[in-house]
């Protein structure tokens, strides 16, 4: 599960190639006019050009020391004095695009939960107290890491960056997995567990960095082809009923899955145009400005793994409770996305603030119960399949409701981080986890978890509430 701000521009269409010269303009504002192509030959205003160029990563301070102009504003009215409108779009195409981005964003769900079918081979070969080490671990490491690298790669990307995007990628991916290997040895150490711990702390670390760069560059596709053998060999060793010797089976499936998926992420990185000539454009604020987005990583990590870590073998509804939140997870970027979108048009449509705070307020609302009816949906058939099997247990179901919450909060979250509000992103997931943590003294942990992710969801709630019609966010 992560959580990310993306920005994807419009594919160029295919054109035939030539061999000759460059012939197209190379000015610094030409090229930032192609790389924004779909959004500068389609907008109706400046406005729309301006809003692209923001969710790209282009700041004011870019617009001034990189294009000559005062900020992204006057830089979209340039842009839009500059390229003519494509009054010929194919309405057609465009639909099929978007339909094609939302199935991708759907994907993601099932993508970050289709691994969960190899720890059950993993447990019965390395013991169940090195799996719970080795994952807490990695699982908490990759999580944080991933989101700060996946920020500073979009910042890139959306700059027109790419082949810095791909090398610094690489590096820190490179950084992540080693960083998790020395911590592993070192848990390992202080705890006294078999090496297979460092092992499974690695391979979990590299097959989430892996993952984060095909989703960056929309592979999933190949994502989903390199989970087939895990899939194939961890669902016959389910269904045989985990016998021994089907036992290393399963684990050369997750093994070649790990080696295709670290293979299409290097072909990825491989494959990125070479720039005439690099440089470094990464500045020391960049890096500053990754921190908070360590920090909520790490936070929102701590918060969830902390109240589902010790269920991990524990009931089956306990298990299970978080199931639904992480097949919702593509859900909620692609309602996160339509949220953008429509606010974007809100704000274009609308002439006066009086009438655009009451439409982002319900499009806020349209999309927020879009993603809680996933979740409950997907709550309701796995509790009822519980039911049934004489396997709920009012534990699990405060659980099953705790991970509602949790959701909510994390999409009103995605709001948050796209206008940077990271105090109180900060803030509210901190005071989550202490809540949880002193909560346990006097309530059994499932209800510490409920009043935790109570708690979350209504400190994100007063924090949305007085920003939220802004417009300064939706340019």
């Amino acid at each position: 599960m992560s959580q990310r701000s993306e920005y994807h521009p419009q594919p160029d269409p295919p054109v035939a190639s030539y061999a000759g010269s460059e012939r197209r303009s190379q000015t610094a504002l030409s090229q930032l006019a192609r790389q924004f192509d779909y959004a500068c030959t389609s907008a109706v205003d400046s406005l729309q050009i301006a809003a692209a160029l923001e969710s790209g990563g282009i700041t004011d301070r870019i617009a001034h020391d990189e294009y000559g102009l005062p900020d992204v504003f006057a830089l979209a009215e340039e842009l839009y004095r500059r390229v003519p409108r494509r009054l010929k779009t194919q309405a057609g195409e465009r639909r099929s695009s978007r339909r094609w981005q939302t199935l991708r964003e759907l994907s993601h769900g099932p993508l970050f939960a289709l691994p969960g079918l190899a720890y059950p081979a993993v447990a019965a070969a390395i013991g169940g107290q090195s799996l719970l080490v080795g994952l807490v671990f990695s699982t908490a490491v990759g999580w944080a890491w991933g989101l700060g690298v996946s920020w500073l790669g979009y910042r890139l990307i959306g700059r027109g960056f790419h082949e810095e995007a791909a090398r610094l990628l690489l590096r820190l991916s490179l950084i992540g997995v080693l960083a998790a290997e020395l911590g592993a040895l070192l848990l390992s150490y202080l705890l006294g567990l078999p090496t297979h711990t460092v092992l499974l702390a690695t391979g979990q670390m590299a097959y989430q960095m892996a993952a984060s760069v095909l989703i960056m560059y929309r592979l999933e596709a190949w994502l989903l082809l390199s989970l087939l053998p895990s899939i194939a060999a961890n669902g016959w060793y389910l269904i045989l009923g985990s016998p021994a010797w089907g036992q290393s089976i399963a684990l050369w499936g997750s093994t070649a899955t790990l080696i295709i998926l670290q293979l299409g992420a290097f072909i990825a990185l491989w494959k990125t145009p070479r720039a005439k000539s690099f440089f470094a454009t990464l500045s020391a604020g960049d890096f500053v400005g990754v921190l908070p987005v360590l920090g909520y990583g790490s936070l929102s990590a701590t918060l969830v793994l902390l109240g589902n870590a010790r269920y991990m073998f524990s009931s089956l509804d306990l298990s299970l409770s978080i199931l639904p939140l992480v097949l919702s997870m593509g859900v909620l970027e692609w309602q996160i996305r339509r949220f953008r979108e429509r606010s974007t048009l809100f704000l274009r449509e609308t002439r006066w603030i009086s009438e655009f705070v009451p439409k982002v307020w319900r499009a806020l609302l349209q999309s927020l119960g879009v993603c809680l009816l996933a979740v409950s949906l997907i709550s309701c058939v796995t509790v009822f399949g519980l039911y049934q099997l004489g396997m709920l247990s009012q534990e699990g179901t405060t659980m099953f409701a705790a991970h509602l919450l949790l959701a909510g909060a994390f999409f009103i979250n995605f709001i948050l981080l796209a206008q940077s509000r990271f105090g109180w992103m900060l803030g509210s997931f901190a005071g989550a986890v202490l809540l949880y943590l002193g909560a346990g003294f006097f309530l059994s942990p499932a209800l510490s978890y409920l009043a935790a992710t109570s708690l979350l969801m209504v400190a994100v709630t007063i924090a949305i509430g007085p920003n939220l019609g802004r417009v300064a966010h939706y340019r």
